[in-house]
């Protein structure tokens, strides 16, 4: 009876402490948005793909994207070639 007691009083305290670091993660989410300022509305990318590389057992695609309207970045990224859906639990 008495492990059966303790056990409850284990689960109140971790919901206690579930609680208030939940509370606490609130807090700081409300002070890092009040730090940061108005955010910027959200745009699209309007992304393409501006050229494409092919190398042995992969290939590089160079992007560009807008990160705000006009403002355009470019990226390298790349990609492997190989089929990852032949062994299960990875993914490409």
């Amino acid at each position: 009876m008495r492990e059966k007691h303790l056990f409850t009083l284990q689960r109140l305290s971790y919901r206690n402490r579930l609680a208030k670091l939940l509370e606490y993660q609130q807090e700081l989410r409300q002070k890092y948005y009040k730090l940061l300022g108005k955010l910027p509305e959200k745009t699209p990318l309007n992304a393409c793909v501006t050229g494409v590389i092919e190398c042995d057992g992969y290939r590089i695609e160079k992007v560009a994207y807008e990160s705000r309207p006009n403002q355009r970045i470019k990226e390298i990224i790349k990609k492997s070639i190989f089929n990852f859906s032949a062994l299960p639990g990875l993914q490409n």
